[in-house]
């Protein structure tokens, strides 16, 4: 036996060997157990079997709650399935390694399928906390963003500018950059800088 320095510098005992969990091989503690299985013991009342990650889709669902959908989806829509979010914007990004996915990709991928190339998963319920892989529609960047409601979905979906002009036809004018201006409000503008 081994005796090591522990609280306030009494000896205690260290039993050689390792956790008793089958496939941890972490050295024990106490209670036959490693420090990580202590803790869940502990916590959960159950070891849990071996340490280490959890699968994604278990941590993408670990702390969901069900809230009914939004009317506009529709009677009998299923419900939303709202993630605890972890980032600024409101969803739960997974870390994996050192890069991080966003917890709805994980879900959509499970139950439904990958998500193709080049497109990205649009909430249809509008919250992006979202995880119900249901209210996903994978669908370009573009699209997405003109569905949204952000300032560029805004002006996008403008019929007339600020000053009551119509923003179609000889109105109209499309700028290198895509924007969109109105022709009237334009010539307004240079007669009075001349």
């Amino acid at each position: 036996m081994k005796f090591i320095r522990g609280h306030h510098g009494r000896a205690q005992r260290r039993e050689p060997g390792t956790c008793g969990v089958e496939g941890c091989d972490r050295p024990r503690k106490g209670r036959e157990l490693c420090s990580g299985h202590l803790k869940r013991v502990a916590k959960n009342g159950d070891t849990g079997g071996p340490l280490g990650k959890r699968p994604l889709i278990d941590r993408a669902l670990r702390n969901v709650r069900e809230e009914s959908a939004p009317e506009f989806l529709g009677p009998g829509a299923l419900p939303c399935w709202l993630a605890k979010p972890s980032s600024k914007d409101g969803r739960l990004r997974l870390h994996v390694g050192k890069r991080g996915v966003f917890a709805y990709w994980v879900t959509y991928a499970e139950f439904i399928g990958e998500i193709p190339d080049g497109l990205v998963p649009d909430h249809l319920c509008r919250r992006p906390a979202c995880v119900n892989p249901w209210h996903l529609d994978p669908v370009p960047g573009r699209v997405n963003v003109a569905r949204g409601s952000g300032p560029t979905a805004v002006n996008a979906r403008k019929d007339f500018c600020k000053n009551g002009h119509p923003l179609s036809g000889e109105n109209l004018r499309i700028e290198k950059t895509g924007s969109r201006r109105c022709r009237t409000c334009v010539r307004v503008s240079q007669r009075k800088v001349k």
